[in-house]
């Protein structure tokens, strides 16, 4: 007896193949791909904590500053935060002693960046802070500590905005200069006690 072979039997191998290679994409940290800047880069990342030693699950206080210490103004989001974000964001992992993550909330926002005026959108106020040599912006995030006893590390790294080749050379041209690469900040250690 002839097997029969339909499209859905054919489509599945493909399907599972599509499901594979999007698992590790999704997967893959952009640190993989992006390269971390180098001390010319000119941007200073610094994250701050209220204090070193918390309660379990107490508020914790997470600052984090963007410097400019280069001569070139910097064009940078104002709405800079750990939610996923073509635009640029940070990213913020507290590591046990075990080197597990204990943050376990994520979001992400996503914008169609092939459609967007990169210019229009870094000249907009509302938008866009321009730091020039010296200034510093800044954020105050909120997180609650871990609920386990122990010591932590804070790791943070900010990520540049994913503008495609053509959007940076137009930025390039009118020398409006944006982050290229990961800034990760200093390690901060804390106590959970």
């Amino acid at each position: 007896m002839a097997k029969v072979v339909g499209p859905c039997s054919m489509a599945m191998p493909v399907i599972a193949s599509l499901i594979f290679v999007a698992i590790v994409f999704v997967s893959t940290p952009a640190s993989a791909v992006l390269p971390d800047c180098d001390s010319d880069s000119g941007v200073d990342f610094q994250m701050s904590t209220d204090r070193r030693v918390y309660v379990p699950g107490a508020l914790m206080r997470v600052r984090f500053t963007v410097t400019n210490n280069s001569e070139s103004p910097l064009y940078f989001i104002r709405r800079l935060s750990t939610c996923s974000s073509q635009l640029g964001q940070y990213s913020l992992s507290i590591f046990d002693h075990k080197n597990r993550d204990n943050r376990n909330s994520g979001c992400s926002v996503d914008s169609l960046m092939d459609q967007l005026d990169a210019v229009e959108m870094l000249t907009d106020p509302n938008e866009t802070i321009i730091l020039r040599q010296g200034e510093i912006h800044g954020h105050e995030e909120s997180i609650d500590a871990p609920v386990k006893p122990g010591t932590y590390r804070l790791e943070a790294v900010l990520f540049p905005p994913g503008f495609n080749p053509k959007q940076q050379q137009i930025l390039s041209q009118k020398h409006m200069r944006i982050l290229e690469c990961r800034v990760p900040a200093p390690v901060i250690t804390i106590m959970v006690k």
